[in-house]
């Protein structure tokens, strides 16, 4: 996508956030959330209604809290809406001109943003009142300016025309941020920007020494001192960690890394240990999508083709088709329960001590094994046993996609 103002890079397009909110648009984002994941293009015009008139705010007792907090509201369940169907199909288009349809997502209409912005001018709320004559101004006006300039109705016209009448109209700016802030307050406009928020995370071992030193302040405690944690992972860049077949599929993003396309596998090759661990602790914060699947090598060593041969899996799998589940030793321990949801930040936990193997979920211990001596594996699996190596982090398929943050580990006392 190129970088005309109307639709821009979906990445800069957090300036229009930053802009609908400057406006004001977010100030129903709770509702917007509710509304906009709802198609409502489908719902008929409110009777009795006429966008000139301005309601007065509803009365009585309570009035301001939602009754039923558990409920889905859809548009036009709490007031009347006012688009008439024309407007309707006049905004749809306004809104995929504003934001079309990609291969990251889709347009701003498929998420219902008409709905969206047909609760909001219909709001019975000051602010709402005053952006409804713009809106319903552009669409209304749009169609004016198509007939005086072409003769034909707006919704007739190419899209390039239909663009710069829109572009060239006084409700163009207010129009324009409605429909980014509508996008981005549903799933899908969160996933567009790569958005992970809003979802507890299971510790918060507060900002980063180089966050703190940004900030001007001391940290509060130098890396491995203190608790005897050692971090693995610079929150910036894969250095320390090569990638074998598919190097792309890994990535760093937002402090994170993230595994996401073909087959490959992230090897830790940094100083720590001079990446041969015995006996070591773990612990990583982990978030999969649906359906994926991913998983954590520990005692392996760096292999450029295939699934890693030595040292154990403890799997990542919340919903993928593969019944082994989180934090099992797969292929040896399995484990078929689901311990974490997917969407959601979880506290993988491993510690090796001898042959003795736990693994635990958000502090919750899901397998505790010890590896028998002498132990026979399937030819599969010959590979499945404690010694040393080091840690490698699974990019399973392009379906999947699996992001891990604060990779760290420390050394049990012998």
């Amino acid at each position: 996508m190129g970088h005309d103002p109307v639709a821009p890079d979906r990445r800069r397009t957090l300036q229009w956030v930053a802009s609908a909110l400057g406006a004001g648009s977010l100030g129903l984002q709770a509702r917007a959330n509710g509304m906009a994941t709802t198609a409502g293009d489908g719902h008929a015009p409110a009777t009795g209604t006429h966008h000139g008139l301005l309601r007065p705010l509803p009365q009585g007792p309570g009035y301001g809290t939602d009754p039923e907090l558990l409920r889905d509201y859809r548009p036009g369940d709490v007031w009347p809406l006012i688009f008439t169907e024309r407007q309707r199909q006049i905004a749809a288009v306004l809104c995929d001109l504003v934001l079309p349809a990609d291969e990251r997502s889709p347009s701003a209409s498929a998420v219902g943003v008409v709905g969206f912005l047909d609760e909001w001018v219909s709001a019975p709320y000051p602010r709402q009142q005053a952006d409804r004559a713009a809106v319903i101004g552009c669409l209304d006006g749009l169609e004016s300016a198509a007939q005086a300039a072409h003769g034909t109705p707006f919704l007739a016209l190419e899209a390039d025309a239909q663009l710069a009448l829109f572009r060239q109209h006084p409700g163009f700016q207010k129009v324009r941020g409605l429909v980014a802030a509508g996008f981005y307050s549903t799933p899908e406009g969160a996933r567009d920007l790569q958005f992970i928020g809003n979802n507890p995370s299971p510790q918060f071992a507060g900002p980063s020494p180089e966050v703190q030193r940004a900030a001007g302040l001391a940290p509060l405690a130098a890396e491995g001192t203190e608790t005897g944690w050692i971090s693995l992972f610079d929150g910036r860049t894969l250095d320390g960690w090569q990638a074998s077949e598919a190097p792309g599929t890994f990535s760093v993003q937002h402090g994170e890394i993230v595994a996401h396309g073909p087959r490959s596998h992230l090897f830790y090759v940094g100083p720590v240990a001079n990446h041969a661990f015995q006996d070591v602790e773990f612990e990583a914060e982990v978030m999969a999508r649906p359906g994926s699947n991913s998983g954590v090598y520990f005692h392996t060593r760096y292999q450029q083709d295939g699934w890693p041969d030595r040292g154990y899996e403890v799997q990542v799998n919340n919903s993928h088709a593969d019944p082994s589940r989180t934090a099992g030793l797969y292929g040896i321990v399995d484990n078929p329960a689901v311990p974490a949801a997917d969407n959601q930040w979880f506290l993988l936990s491993i510690r090796v001590a001898g042959k003795h193997i736990t693994t635990r979920v958000n502090g919750r211990v899901v397998c505790d094994y010890t590896e028998p001596e002498n132990v026979q594996r399937p030819p599969q699996y010959a590979g499945r046993l404690v010694g040393s190596g080091t840690f490698a982090l699974q990019g399973h398929d392009p379906g999947s996609e699996v992001r891990f943050r604060n990779l760290r580990v420390r050394f049990p006392p012998r």
